[in-house]
């Protein structure tokens, strides 16, 4: 079994949609990854094994909790963690990706045009820098260890619509944080997972969970 497979494994389980071109965008968002790494620094010395279950697994998981209705947006996405994954599983959906180093947006252009995902934008800016026009409001807002849970809530906030979520990708142990960081916003723990190896993926060093807010 290929590293890619595992992932595909993971969807198939979950009834996430998965076609040929879904693989194929996996293995060269692979390869893009391990081939530029060397000279942009994107993710740390790691090989397609350790990219493909810390990483790209990580990044889907969220949708088997919440699946996307619209649009999503990607803060701090650095190299495209979680939104290119997300946004090669559902290709149809809009995705903004934030990130304001250079470096890591002439790899998202790359990555973009290779992968010929003609729904993901990209934004070279910080969240705060973003003007009403560029923000909008999206069904999902997701960052990965851009900020503490509680301050990703508080950030993320204006950025969901009525309908919408806010994803927190952490360690095990936040429940009480997040809970009382969506209320102070006027949210809801809407669901969570507390150890994501419940869903399949493989077990790291570091504990990982997530949880979702919504309105």
């Amino acid at each position: 079994m290929t590293p890619i497979d595992r992932l595909a494994d993971i969807c198939d389980r979950h009834e996430l949609p998965y076609t040929e071109r879904t693989h194929e965008r996996f293995e060269t968002y692979l390869e893009l990854l391990l081939h530029f790494n060397d000279s942009m620094n994107l993710i740390g010395p790691m090989d397609a094994d350790q990219v493909v279950d810390e990483l790209l697994i990580d990044s889907i998981l969220p949708a088997i909790l919440r699946p996307p209705k619209g649009s999503i947006i990607d803060v701090g996405t650095g190299a495209g963690l979680p939104g290119i994954p997300l946004s090669i599983l559902y290709p149809d959906r809009d995705v903004v990706l934030v990130e304001p180093r250079k470096k890591r947006t002439t790899f998202l252009k790359i990555a973009r045009q290779r992968l010929e995902l003609d729904h993901l934008q990209l934004e070279r800016c910080r969240v705060e820098e973003l003007d009403d026009d560029q923000i909008g409001v999206h069904d999902i807002a997701i960052s990965k260890a851009f900020q503490s849970p509680d301050e990703w809530v508080r950030t993320a906030e204006p950025l969901i619509d009525d309908q919408g979520s806010i994803i927190c990708l952490t360690r095990p142990g936040q429940r009480d944080r997040v809970e009382d960081a969506a209320g102070g916003a006027g949210l809801q723990l809407r669901g969570s997972c507390d150890d994501v190896t419940e869903l399949g993926a493989p077990p790291q060093e570091t504990p990982r969970a997530i949880f979702v807010v919504g309105r």
